[in-house]
C-alpha cells in the first residue's frame, strides 16, 4: 500500500496535530525552520511547505522540494534533510527576501548581520522587503547581483567610535593602499590604447577585472598611493601573442603593471580576501550608522541609487571605478564626499547632503584626490548647519578631468574657501580640466575666498581651470571673490572664469598669467592690483 496515499480514520487525530496541510493532502506543513532540519523526507521529490522561519513570526516561510545527492546547508535556500539529501527552496523570479535566511525585524536589538550576508553570498536577488533590521558588521556585497531593500533599513549595532569600519552598512570590495602593498604585480611590457602585452598571460581570463597601476607613487596620509590606477575588465586573452584586450584603454604614458583585482593571496581589513565588487545594484535602501556607511571599497560597474539615512559621509570610498550614485539623500556627520586611491569615471547624481545637528567632524566636505580622474558631481544641494564653519567645502586635488555642476550650497561662515582646485607638488598627479558650473553659494556670514587656485610650490601643476556661472550670494568675501596664487617660477594660467556676487569682491592674483576672468555685481568694483598679464573684466548689473 502507498502509505502517502493511505489516511485511515484511526490516524486522524494524530493527523491533525502533525504537519499535514489537511486531510487526505499529500503536502505537509512544517512550523519552522528548526522542524524541517529534523523532519525526514520520504521521496525524492517530495514537496513541503515552511509556515515561517521562526514559528509564529509568519515570515521566512516557502515551498522546499527534497532532492537526493550533497550540497552546502546556506541556512535559507538549501537545507540539509534527515538521513542524507536537502531541502531546497522555490524562489519566485530568483527573489531571496533576508527573512528567509532567519533576518528578523520583530525583536529590537535582534542581530541579523549572519542572516543578511548568507542572503548575499548565496543568491542574485537579496530584497530586504521593507523591513527594518539590525547589523552588527559590514555586509560583504558579491558581485553581479541586485541588493533591493524596498524601502527598509539597516542600522549599526556597533557602539559609536569603535574601530574604522566596524559600523559601516556595506563593503563593496575592500581596498586600501596598506593592503595593496602586499600584492604581487606582473610588469607590463607593452601597451596601446586597449591592448597589453605581458611575459605570461595564464592566470588570466576573459571576464576577469585587472587592476593596472604606474610605477611612480606619491606619499598620502602615510601610504604609497600610485600616480595612476585603473580598473578594467579582460574582453579576450590572446594566449599566442601573451596579450589582453581590455574593456577600457589606457591612458597613460610611463612605466605600468597589472595584477587581478581580487585574490584570495592577501587578507584586507577584518582578514577578508582582498576582492573588487563588479556589476551590482545596490537601491532603495536606508542607512543608519555612526561609521561611514561605506568605507574601504572597490568597485567597477556598479549603480548605488535611492540610498538615505544618516551616517559619517555621504559618498566616501576608495577605487570606485565606472560606478553611479544616484539619488544619495544623507545627514552626516564627517564630510560630504572623498573619492580616494584612484577613483575614476564615477558620477554622484541627485546628491542631498545635510550637516548632523551634532555638527560635523572634517574641515573639508568635498575631497576628491588621490590619482582620481573623470569623476562628476551633478545635481547636488549641500547644507551646513549653523554651528559648523567648514574651512573648505569642495577642494579638487590631484584629480584631473573633474566636473561640479548644477549644485547649490547653503553655509552659515568660512574660513578658507568655497570652491577650490589646489596642487600640492612633490610628485602629487597633476589637476587638469576641472570645471565648476552652474552653482549657487548661499552665506549667512562672512567668507573669506568663494573660488580658489592654488599652486604650493614650483612643482604643483594645474592646466585648465573654468568657473562659468557661479554665483555668490552673501557678503563681500573678506579676502576675495576670486583668488589666483602660483609661485614666481611657477605661475597659474589656464583659468577662464565668471563669477557673479550679490554684494561684490575682487580679484586676488599673485604669480598668474594669461588667465581670463569676469566678476558680476550689483556693486561695481574697482581694484588696485597689475592685471596687465590677464584678462580681468567687472561689469555691473542691477
Amino acid at each position: 500500500m502507498n502509505r502517502r496515499k493511505f489516511i485511515s480514520f484511526l490516524s486522524f487525530s494524530a493527523l491533525y496535530s502533525s504537519s499535514r496541510l489537511s486531510w487526505g493532502s499529500d503536502l505537509y506543513h512544517i512550523k519552522s525552520m528548526s522542524e524541517l532540519r529534523n523532519f525526514k523526507p520520504e521521496y525524492i521529490g517530495q514537496e513541503v511547505y515552511l509556515e515561517s522561519y521562526y514559528v509564529g513570526v509568519g515570515r521566512g516561510g516557502g515551498y522546499f522540494t527534497f532532492h537526493e545527492g550533497v550540497r552546502n546547508d546556506n541556512g535559507g535556500t538549501v537545507i540539509s534533510a534527515v538521513g542524507g539529501g536537502y531541502w531546497l527552496r522555490r524562489l519566485h523570479n530568483d527573489l531571496c527576501l533576508v527573512y528567509d535566511f532567519g533576518a528578523r525585524d520583530d525583536i529590537d536589538g535582534f542581530d541579523s548581520t549572519n542572516a543578511i550576508q548568507g542572503a548575499i553570498d548565496n543568491c542574485n536577488h537579496i530584497s530586504l522587503g521593507g523591513g527594518d533590521f539590525n547589523i552588527s558588521h559590514p555586509l560583504y556585497l558579491r558581485s553581479n547581483i541586485i541588493f533591493d531593500g524596498d524601502f527598509g533599513s539597516l542600522s549599526s549595532l556597533v557602539p559609536k567610535n569603535s574601530a574604522f569600519m566596524k559600523g559601516s552598512i556595506f563593503a563593496p570590495g575592500n581596498y586600501h593602499p596598506d593592503f595593496l602593498q602586499k600584492i604581487i604585480k606582473k610588469q607590463i611590457l607593452d601597451y596601446k590604447n586597449n591592448s597589453i602585452k605581458l611575459d605570461d598571460v595564464s592566470g588570466f581570463r576573459k571576464g576577469d577585472i585587472v587592476r593596472i597601476s604606474s610605477h611612480e607613487s606619491t606619499l598620502s596620509f602615510g601610504f604609497w598611493v600610485e600616480n595612476y590606477i585603473q580598473l578594467s575588465r579582460i574582453i579576450k586573452v590572446d594566449s599566442l601573442n601573451k596579450t589582453l584586450i581590455i574593456e577600457h584603454p589606457v591612458s597613460f604614458d610611463g612605466e605600468l603593471e597589472l595584477c587581478l583585482a581580487s585574490t584570495d593571496s592577501v587578507k584586507a581589513r577584518f582578514g577578508r580576501p582582498l576582492f573588487c565588487c563588479t556589476d551590482t545594484i545596490v537601491r532603495n535602501t536606508e542607512i543608519n550608522t555612526w561609521d561611514y556607511w561605506i568605507a574601504d571599497s572597490c568597485t567597477y560597474n556598479m549603480l548605488f541609487e535611492n540610498i538615505y539615512g544618516s551616517a559619517k559621509s555621504v559618498v566616501y570610498g576608495n577605487s570606485y571605478c565606472y560606478t553611479t550614485f544616484k539619488n544619495i539623500r544623507i545627514k552626516f556627520t564627517g564630510s560630504v564626499s572623498e573619492l580616494a586611491f584612484g577613483s575614476h569615471f564615477t558620477t554622484l547624481e541627485g546628491i542631498y547632503a545635510i550637516s548632523s545637528d551634532e555638527g560635523v567632524s572634517k574641515k573639508e566636505m568635498i575631497s576628491w584626490t588621490e590619482a582620481g580622474r573623470n569623476c562628476t558631481l551633478s545635481r547636488f544641494l549641500l547644507r551646513i548647519n549653523n554651528n559648523e564653519t567648514p574651512s573648505t567645502i569642495i577642494r579638487i586635488s590631484g584629480h584631473s578631468n573633474a566636473i561640479i555642476k548644477n549644485g547649490q550650497i547653503f553655509i552659515f561662515s568660512n574660513s578658507n574657501n568655497i570652491l577650490s582646485v589646489e596642487n600640492y607638488g612633490n610628485g602629487q598627479p597633476e589637476c587638469a580640466n576641472i570645471t565648476y558650473s552652474n552653482i549657487d553659494v548661499y552665506a549667512k556670514e562672512s567668507i573669506n575666498v568663494f573660488c580658489d587656485v592654488f599652486k604650493a610650490n614650483d612643482t604643483a601643476t594645474i592646466e585648465k581651470v573654468s568657473f562659468h556661472n557661479v554665483r555668490y550670494f552673501g557678503m563681500k568675501p573678506k579676502v576675495a571673490l576670486l583668488r589666483l596664487r602660483g609661485t614666481p617660477l611657477n605661475t597659474i594660467s589656464g583659468v577662464d572664469a565668471i563669477i557673479y556676487s550679490k554684494y561684490g569682491g575682487d580679484a586676488k592674483i599673485a604669480h598668474a598669467k594669461g588667465n581670463y576672468i569676469h566678476l558680476t555685481s550689483v556693486a561695481y568694483e574697482s581694484n588696485t592690483e597689475d592685471y596687465s598679464t590677464n584678462n580681468v573684466t567687472y561689469s555691473k548689473v542691477n
